[in-house]
């Protein structure tokens, strides 16, 4: 009730408590936790396109039945789905370690975290590095002193930017199926082959020279 007067109205739902864990009274005790998983985007998720058949039935019949000279280029072969190029099945995985004990007056927790998560677009993830210490001392019944310390230390990449034409979701929904991921030579294609196209970039060759990375810290203390 204290805690949801604090929000009048707006705590009328409830209010969900968060509170860190605490050491407890005893010989140290240690705990190991992993766990891992795999993520991936379904289909149902992708934005859904033509094949490079009915992409080529499409303008054909809108140009009176006649192949327009701007797919001259389509071999009758290539049918390149750019989405399934840049998604992939991202591994999860999560390690934690902690120890914890005391006695009466004293007691104390410290647990270290690893998390590694791969984007399930290509070329992305992140890392992240954490810690918490925490310890609180009785000094009498109605005396009593805490510390927290909990930083963490994070590594993010990205392999294109988040928003406009240039983003790899962008070029793989823009690119015509008909286009190869690669010329003859062995060069990256991309959309300023076609004729009267707007030259939308090559999303591997994107993920491959295009690389950000984010390094990010933390410290919450109380």
């Amino acid at each position: 009730a204290s805690a949801t007067a604090i929000f009048g109205s707006r705590g009328s739902n409830g209010v969900i408590l968060v509170t860190t864990k605490s050491g407890k009274s005893g010989a140290a005790q240690f705990d190991v936790n992993v766990s891992g998983g795999v993520s991936s985007v379904p289909s149902s998720f992708r934005v859904r396109q033509l094949n490079a058949q009915e992409y080529v039935q499409y303008y054909t019949e809108k140009n009176g039945g006649v192949l327009p000279p701007s797919l001259s280029y389509w071999d009758g072969k290539t049918d390149t789905d750019w989405q399934d190029l840049i998604y992939q099945n991202a591994t999860y995985q999560n390690y934690n370690i902690s120890a914890h004990g005391g006695s009466d007056k004293i007691n104390y927790l410290l647990s270290a975290n690893y998390i590694n998560q791969e984007g399930v677009i290509i070329g992305e993830g992140e890392k992240k590095y954490s810690t918490l210490l925490k310890v609180d001392y009785h000094a009498s019944e109605r005396v009593k002193f805490g510390l927290n310390l909990a930083p963490n230390i994070s590594t993010i990449e990205r392999s294109s930017p988040y928003s406009d034409w240039s983003s790899l979701q962008a070029q793989a929904t823009l690119l015509p199926p008909t286009l190869p991921v690669k010329r003859p030579d062995g060069t990256y294609a991309y959309a300023g082959d076609v004729t009267g196209m707007y030259p939308i970039g090559n999303p591997l060759q994107t993920a491959e020279t295009y690389k950000q990375t984010y390094e990010l810290f933390r410290m919450l203390a109380g």
